[in-house]
């Protein structure tokens, strides 16, 4: 694969510590840095991790940035207009025309991996260690365990088949093969079986780091992916049933901090730092110059909370554009009031009332549709067909995930939606552009590695 494969664990090791962030106070040694040292120390693997999420929170698939997935795979979809129109990839996203040479394919597939690389370090490095504790060990290696597993969901719902990396191994590494999506799904769910009782029980205040809950909540997400309805449903009730785990009944107050209905969520690089979605999404005036909701994507129902309290509108006088306002800090100040919520409560509730929905148990799946209903302000529904039913989980999910990490696109794929939905409104939408291409400079430099059709 990509030359991130040829580094040295040693180098992988210097990279992730010498790139600590300024908030923590970790004394270097002056010696050079090899993965017997670094992992010989609480202190210093500690380091090691929190710079795999710093890494994770400036690019990739779960950042914030302007120029990271979201806002891509928002373009890609019906989420986001652009108004970016001498910015050649920004284009290629907005009018699906996404090729394999293109440099965003290559970016999020060579960013993911090499995130996955120094979550192998870290989990091969403990593993290894003569110094750690075994109750140390177990929660960094849970941890890393988790994030490799986030990542490969990302990469097989974005490019498909995908080679599933476990080891830090060149000699295995260079000639990798993709695995059917089916065996990715079986990894993942496997790692994180595993992470789940390495992972800490607690929970912080500061939710900025994985824990049991966490990785029960990726796992009901990927239960629910699979097909697999009722484990969707019991790891979603884990959550749920979780006591430090709280419903936020006021939609203006979920993207705070100290909300304790955020599962997971990662922190600015430094204290009194905004979360990069704040000024990412944000229209200061009309017209926009880089991306603005789309109309379909502002078609909420009357007196819906969310639409309120989540969606800002700004006008130059004739004209009118809408944009995400969720995070509402946008400038450093002396206390961070958001940090970048990547799982939430409210998705635990959609993922169990499809499950259930999909057992037969309406009931169940109606009051839990209708606690995300009621916390918008709209009136609870009474019956639905299973038609009505999806259509109604499809559009609060919609409703309640806009501009954050994917969710509409992987929706619409998963529940065989997308062409119909998107090729009335993307004039070059063709089915195939569901699966981004493989990397045409990852094909060239491993021949095991195969496109996918239409590329």
């Amino acid at each position: 694969m990509k030359n991130i494969y040829t580094l040295s664990l040693t180098v992988v090791i210097s990279v992730l510590f010498f790139r600590c962030n300024d908030f923590l106070d970790v004394d270097v040694p002056t010696s050079q840095y090899n993965s017997e040292l670094v992992f010989a120390d609480k202190k210093t693997t500690n380091a090691a991790l929190i710079n795999l999420y710093a890494d994770m929170r400036e690019k990739g698939f779960v950042s914030g940035q302007m120029s990271a997935f979201p806002v891509s795979i928002g373009l890609y979809t019906d989420e986001l207009d652009s108004y970016q129109i001498n910015q050649v990839e920004s284009q290629n996203l907005y009018n699906n025309t996404l090729q394999a040479n293109s440099a965003t394919v290559l970016q999020y597939w060579s960013q993911t991996y090499y995130q996955i690389y120094m979550a192998n370090a870290i989990i091969e490095g403990c593993q290894n260690s003569k110094g750690l504790s075994t109750p140390d060990k177990n929660g960094f290696i849970g941890e890393a365990l988790f994030v490799r597993a986030l990542l490969h969901f990302y990469l097989v719902n974005t490019y498909g088949d995908i080679p599933y990396i476990k080891t830090t191994n060149y000699e295995l590494n260079k000639s990798v093969f993709r695995l059917e999506k089916a065996k990715v799904y079986e990894q993942i769910t496997q790692d994180l079986e595993v992470a789940i009782p390495l992972l800490s029980s607690q929970i912080t205040l500061q939710r900025n780091r994985p824990n049991q809950v966490t990785a029960q909540a990726l796992l009901a997400r990927v239960e629910l992916y699979k097909g697999n309805w009722l484990n969707a449903e019991k790891w979603a009730s884990t959550v749920i049933n979780t006591p430090s785990i709280e419903w936020q009944q006021d939609v203006n107050q979920e993207f705070l901090k100290e909300n304790k209905s955020i599962i997971w969520q990662i922190s600015p690089k430094q204290a009194g730092n905004y979360a990069y979605e704040g000024g990412t999404y944000y229209v200061a005036t009309g017209p926009p110059t880089s991306i603005a909701l789309t109309e379909v994507n502002t078609q909420f129902e009357p007196n819906d909370l969310r639409q309120k309290n989540w969606v800002r509108e700004v006008t130059n006088g004739t004209s009118t554009w809408k944009h995400a306002y969720k995070y509402k800090q946008r400038t450093n100040s002396s206390s961070t009031t958001e940090n970048s919520v990547v799982f939430r409560l409210a998705e635990q509730f959609l993922i169990r009332a499809e499950a259930r929905l999909k057992q037969q148990n309406k009931v169940g799946a109606l009051q839990d549709l209708n606690k995300i209903r009621s916390r918008a302000g709209l009136p609870a529904y009474i019956a639905l067909t299973d038609e009505e039913f999806i259509e109604s989980i499809l559009l609060e999910r919609q409703h309640e995930f806009f501009c954050e990490f994917g969710h509409r696109f992987f929706d619409l794929k998963r529940l065989n939606l997308i062409d119909q939905v998107l090729t009335p409104t993307k004039s070059n939408w063709k089915s195939y552009c569901q699966q981004w291409p493989i990397p045409e400079q990852e094909i060239l430099k491993n021949s095991n590695l195969t496109q996918n059709t239409g590329y």
